[in-house]
């Protein structure tokens, strides 16, 4: 049968030697803290005065010097800090711009598959906002600096429907003072008054990277069926 009764206590052992050892650098470094604590509180006409009267003895002195000296060094290579990494903006900004273009072309590719998938036929802003505009009004065209009142739905590329007019009410919002999404008010500024239109609004020009903590989920692809009822 295989005896570990002899490892067990060599272990046993060796953390005895190991808990000594502890113990005593702790020992030491208190004795190095307390001597660098007085030598360092004493100045210049005290030492003279205790070697003079003999209460310091000159090879006490000489012992006392060199503990301080010990201590001083231990201290502050004990204390002295590694120094820290600077962090280089520049190595991490190219491989970011790779993922993020991969992320932007796989959303594009999703995007143009969607909309093959329902035979539309979609216009392409310079953003990467797509619309549609299926049914034309006959108002004035909308501008920045005018309160639009929208009727919509917008749902994601999967189908879910996020919000609608018929359960959330109309969406009321002045143009180019922000509070929405920029591809709608950017959609928003290509319709006329009565217009219909689908867009379909890619994550960046969304709610991005974060969603809108609430149905709409992070790096969503928005599809918006609006109709423009009032510019006022």
């Amino acid at each position: 049968m295989y005896d570990i009764s002899g490892k067990i206590a060599t272990k046993t052992q060796r953390h005895k030697v190991n808990t000594k050892y502890r113990n005593f650098k702790i020992v030491i470094l208190r004795v190095f803290v307390s001597w660098w604590q007085l030598f360092s509180s004493l100045n210049i006409s005290t030492i003279q005065y205790m070697v003079h009267s003999k209460l310091l003895p000159f090879n006490k002195l000489k012992i006392f010097i060199l503990l301080f000296l010990l201590s001083s060094i231990f201290l502050s290579c004990k204390n002295e800090k590694p120094p820290e990494k600077q962090i280089n903006p520049a190595e991490y900004k190219e491989p970011l711009m790779k993922v993020n273009k991969k992320l932007v072309k796989t959303e594009d590719e999703q995007i143009e598959d969607y909309i093959n998938r329902y035979g539309w036929t979609m216009k392409q802003t310079g953003t990467g906002l797509r619309y549609m505009i299926y049914k034309e009004g006959n108002g004035p065209k909308a501008e920045t600096g005018k309160v639009a009142v929208i009727h919509f739905t917008v749902s994601l590329l999967n189908g879910d429907t996020c919000y609608t007019s018929e359960s959330d009410g109309y969406k009321e919002f002045l143009i180019g003072k922000g509070g929405v999404e920029s591809g709608l008010e950017e959609g928003i500024l290509l319709l006329k008054k009565g217009d219909r239109a689908k867009f379909i609004i890619p994550s960046h020009l969304a709610f991005g990277l974060t969603g809108d903590m609430n149905k709409i989920p992070a790096k969503a692809t928005l599809v918006y069926d609006i109709k423009l009822l009032k510019l006022n």
